[in-house]
């Protein structure tokens, strides 16, 4: 979930600002089996499975939180093809949270904010 905090105390909507959240597992993950690659463990060097942009102003009268849910709400975007997210449970280990600010297109993005967690 997230929100931009006193948002809603601004007589006018804020300019749209379009974020897509990253969830990144620790391994590169075999899309046919939806698990790390066996005996590979690589290091997953990919954005992970992304959420479509959102409007973080998009409920800025209401002061609402925008709700993401993983894996519902994310894919992955490889070689012309999509996938679904995995669980969390199929890589336990260090996975990332990666915040990005899309400003024009799919590839005009930057990182804004970083986090993660923990799967044992």
């Amino acid at each position: 979930m997230m929100r931009m905090k006193y948002a809603e105390l601004k007589n006018t909507r804020p300019d749209p600002y379009y974020i897509s959240v990253g969830v990144k597992p620790p391994h590169e993950i075999d899309p046919d089996t939806g698990k790390p690659f066996v005996d590979l463990k690589m290091e997953n060097k990919t954005v992970g499975y992304t959420s479509k942009p959102v409007d973080i102003y998009s409920k800025w009268k209401s002061g609402e939180f925008i709700e993401l849910t993983y894996p519902d709400d994310f894919t992955s975007h490889f070689g012309g093809k999509t996938d679904e997210a995995i669980p969390v449970a199929n890589d336990p280990g260090d996975w990332t949270v990666v915040f990005y600010h899309v400003k024009g297109g799919p590839t005009d993005y930057a990182s804004i904010a970083c986090s993660g967690f923990r799967v044992k």
